[in-house]
């Protein structure tokens, strides 16, 4: 049995059956296997592909990056929403950084207990792939294997730092969270926020190492069989290029520019993603509306359930007891009409205006519409490319306007930024990641990685404290948290 616990010995007896994929027709389809000794699983390189299946299903989860991690709870954080909800929604008290409002405690809790149970499998995985016969495996696929789970630790434990604990701005040398790399019962001690990321960086690190000796995506090795769909469909994995941009993004918040732009660079230079056109985000067919901007994912996750995930938040109803929306208000901070009229962005990824809800609209990206486009639909994007472009000017300010001007170009606007002072660039760095990136959970940790002491839209009080969540009490009552 793969078990799935917290951190703390209070959770031990938590085992869950771990859903398992396998390929077929649609390749990400999910079929439940029966319950399995971890011995029996990884007796054979199916075992394993399944259970990296398993945990890539585990993420989609409505507590992780099916919903809360993504357009809801971190995005409500964020301020990405003008509106919440009713006063006393489960998301207005998180807009309002009320943490110990109970719905939102709880919210907050099953996050932290979500993303450690993830981190449980993965290290199961690895454990078992450190002593398993390499002969087993097909040619390649251990290292991918490999690759792909370390990664994944270091991804996940990168957003529990970035939710959890003080930023690296505020203080490198703050107590932050558990790194765990065992599967075992036995409580980690937490570490400061430097060395959990010294942690990532290691991991990170060792994945590149062995994705690029053996990923596809990175080595063009042409994947023989079509039908291996682990190895065709490279950015639903963390492949090799979705490690060198979490790397960038490790490195630009610990305040490495330097490697930072490296990593986002190589992600810029291989042109394995490209800008999506125009016409494909215009599209007037709303079933072949590429909203989501899918030749830019780097890294992203079919969410089967995108559709009831996003029902209540953000789709059209008489009720807006829940609903995310932005107002014009917002709309217009966003993208001034003066010098955004013609964005795509705001042309196409935002509905008309609410019933009920004052000069208020939803962002489309998420929609799912009848007989979608099998290349657009449930996806939930993790990683995109203009996020690199705006790693790559923020890490080279001297030449940030080369970065800024091609993705505004790839947006229809044609105006340059290149006569913009320094402070006027970080401003406009500012507002691209609020276009960009509504409904996808980055604009958060955006404005916590700089510790700033403002957010667009916000209203009433805040302090940098608020951008540190707080942990399950049982956490720091059973795991002797400070």
């Amino acid at each position: 049995m793969i078990v799935i616990m917290r951190n703390t010995f209070f959770y031990k007896i938590l085992l869950v059956l771990l859903v398992f994929c396998t390929a077929c027709e649609n390749w990400l389809d999910v079929q439940p296997k029966s319950r399995v000794e971890s011995s029996e699983l990884f007796e054979d390189e199916s075992g394993f592909e399944d259970a990296l299946w398993g945990i890539y299903t585990l993420m989609t989860g409505t507590s992780l990056y099916g919903r809360e991690l993504t357009f809801g709870m971190v995005d409500v954080i964020g301020q990405v929403y003008s509106s919440t909800g009713s006063t006393t929604s489960t998301y207005t008290y998180l807009k309002n950084y009320q943490y110990d409002e109970s719905a939102a405690e709880s919210m907050i809790d099953n996050a932290w207990s979500g993303l450690y149970n993830v981190i449980s499998n993965v290290n199961n995985l690895i454990a078992n792939l450190r002593v398993a016969d390499q002969n087993m495996f097909s040619e390649n696929h251990y290292n991918i294997y490999l690759g792909e789970a370390l990664a994944l630790r270091a991804y996940l434990h990168f957003d529990l730092l970035r939710l959890f604990a003080p930023s690296y701005a505020a203080n490198p040398n703050a107590t932050a969270i558990p790194y765990v790399t065992e599967y075992s019962y036995n409580i980690t001690p937490s570490s400061s926020v430097t060395e959990v990321l010294d942690y990532i960086l290691e991991d990170l690190n060792e994945a590149a190492d062995l994705l690029r000796q053996s990923d596809p995506i990175y080595t063009g090795i042409e994947v023989e069989d079509e039908e291996d769909v682990f190895l065709t469909h490279r950015n639903f994995h963390m492949n090799y290029y979705a490690v060198i941009a979490e790397l960038a993004r490790v490195y630009l918040y610990k305040e490495d520019a330097a490697n930072a732009l490296l990593c986002a660079q190589e992600v810029i230079d291989s042109e394995v993603f490209t800008w999506t056109p125009q016409a494909d985000i215009a599209q007037t067919n709303e079933a072949e509306r590429d909203r989501i901007f899918s030749p830019e994912h780097i890294f992203a996750l079919q969410v089967e359930n995108m559709a009831d995930n996003i029902e209540n938040y953000l789709t059209e109803t008489t009720a807006v007891s829940s609903q995310l929306l932005i107002s014009e208000t917002y709309l217009n901070n966003r993208f001034p009409v003066a010098t955004h009229s013609d964005d795509y962005r705001r042309l196409y990824t935002f509905s008309g205006y609410v019933a009920g809800a004052t000069n208020s609209r939803f962002c489309t990206k998420l929609w799912q519409v009848e007989d979608m486009n099998t290349d657009y639909a449930e996806r939930m994007p993790l990683i995109r490319l203009p996020e690199m472009y705006l790693i790559a000017a923020e890490a080279n300010l001297t030449s940030a306007d080369t970065y800024l001007d091609e993705l505004r170009a790839n947006r229809g606007i044609s105006a340059s930024v290149a006569d913009y002072s320094v402070d006027e660039i970080m401003d406009e760095i500012q507002w691209e990641y609020l276009r960009e990136f509504t409904n996808e959970g980055i604009v958060f940790y955006y404005y916590k990685r700089l510790n700033a002491s403002q957010m667009d839209g916000l209203v009433g009080t805040f302090n940098t404290d608020m951008y540190v969540l707080p942990m399950p009490q049982e956490e720091l009552e059973f795991g002797n948290r400070d």
